[in-house]
């Protein structure tokens, strides 16, 4: 009969139609849920991974800003120490995590990047999506107070024989900092490795060493109790706190920062990314985050997530120049 519709003539074509119709409905359905979700977000507990352990460096830089970061959020920014085999543990479990913005980690580089020249891990150091980094410490080497009074004085000794220098380890940024002392400053260091760097500068303060590095922070206690005292400054600038203190670029020496931020797995959506690198930047702003930085002995370094990218290539040229070295305690 010619008034019969074509869907009565063909039910397969009828069914077909129908089917197509459910897969538009879904794909438009599931469009809006993922839209209104990116919206929203975050619209549940956002967890920052640090890769070291609680009262560490790394963490307390973590804690400073957290408060500041969730209230610009506007959700929960829960921190989660996952220390173990030289951050690898931490690191991988952040690259490992889903692109969604929900788990971010706290990243200090060089660190990461030794670690990857080093082992064998996942990932490779720029496999992240970089999001801010807002603090910075700029290693100084430290002696005794009642030994050396120059830097110049330290390395004629050690042209003379090789000192003992304390490090948290080898393979460590520290162990780096060393290598590129001994290469430029033409000296050999016995170094004598312990659990991190606060017991090293414990044994410096007794003359049980030489000299230490690290940054001013893990040292504050025993230079307020003039037991240490800074004889070089890693740093583009003079620090306030020791402004007669000699800046590596004097003698030629490459800059090496530790410069610590937050990243996520690779792949978060741009909007995300810029979700969190806007928290974290107007967290950074904050005076009292500038009040723990004067306090703690930390530089503030804003850098966005492009220029974070660039510090951490920079970095990832540069301790490849060591890399062998770096192997052979």
């Amino acid at each position: 009969m010619h008034g019969t519709s074509t869907f009565q003539e063909n039910p397969h074509r009828c069914n077909f139609f129908k089917i197509s119709l459910g897969i538009i409905a879904l794909t438009v359905i599931s469009f809006t849920v993922q839209t209104l979700e990116a919206s929203g977000y975050p619209n549940h507990p956002v967890q920052l991974i640090v890769p070291y352990g609680a009262g560490s460096g790394a963490d307390l830089v973590a804690r400073a800003i957290q408060p500041h970061a969730e209230k610009n959020l506007g959700a929960q920014l829960i921190i989660g120490n996952v220390p173990g085999a030289d951050t690898r543990i931490g690191m991988t479990r952040v690259f490992k995590a889903a692109p969604d913005g929900y788990t971010i980690g706290l990243n200090s580089i060089p660190a990461p990047i030794i670690q990857e020249y080093l082992f064998d891990v996942p990932y490779k150091s720029l496999d992240f999506t970089f999001i801010y980094a807002w603090a910075s410490n700029f290693p100084l080497i430290f002696v005794a107070e009642n030994s050396w009074k120059s830097f110049d004085d330290f390395i004629a000794e050690a042209r003379k024989r090789p000192l003992t220098m304390g490090l948290p380890g080898f393979g460590t940024v520290v162990h780096l900092l060393g290598l590129v002392l001994e290469k430029h400053m033409n000296v050999k260091f016995k170094y004598v490795p312990y659990p991190g760097s606060a017991q090293g500068f414990t044994a410096l303060a007794g003359n049980h060493i030489d000299a230490g590095i690290g940054s001013a922070d893990a040292a504050l206690g025993l230079i307020r109790a003039k037991k240490v005292r800074p004889i070089l400054n890693w740093s583009l600038h003079p620090d306030p706190e020791f402004p007669d203190v000699p800046l590596s670029k004097k003698y030629n020496l490459p800059t090496i920062a530790i410069t610590r931020g937050v990243f996520g797995p690779l792949g978060i959506p741009a909007e995300r990314a810029g979700i969190l690198e806007k928290a974290f930047l107007k967290a950074a702003a904050n005076p009292k985050v500038a009040e723990w930085a004067k306090a703690t002995g930390q530089d503030l370094t804003f850098l966005d997530a492009k220029q974070y990218r660039q510090e951490a290539e920079k970095q990832r040229m540069l301790v490849g120049e060591y890399k062998d070295l770096l192997k052979t305690p």
